[in-house]
């Protein structure tokens, strides 16, 4: 059974590697950041690291916080995150 208490560090560690997903990423394109294979390695490892976090979640938190964030992203950021995370699916489509 996962245990609820951790819970918070999990969701602290999804959050963390988001930003340094972000930091890796900066302003970069796509093309000048597929070529710095260091930084593209990172940020796969931190989507891993979400992907893990996200997967050990309770089921209650898991649902109370989609349920959190749904109605306080601004509408802006879901565009902007809907076309990352298209852009992402693509590349992984392309180097499968």
């Amino acid at each position: 059974m996962r245990e609820q208490r951790n819970d918070p560090k999990r969701l602290k560690d999804i959050l963390q590697a988001i930003d340094t997903i972000f930091e890796y990423v900066g302003d970069r394109g796509m093309k000048e950041f597929l070529a710095d294979k260091k930084s593209y390695h990172a940020v796969i490892y931190n989507i891993m690291i979400i992907g893990e976090a996200a997967n050990m979640l309770t089921l209650s938190t898991s649902r109370q916080r989609l349920d959190d964030v749904s109605h306080q992203v601004p509408s802006s950021t879901l565009g902007t995150m809907t076309a990352t995370s298209m852009s992402l699916h693509s590349l992984g489509q392309s180097l499968a």
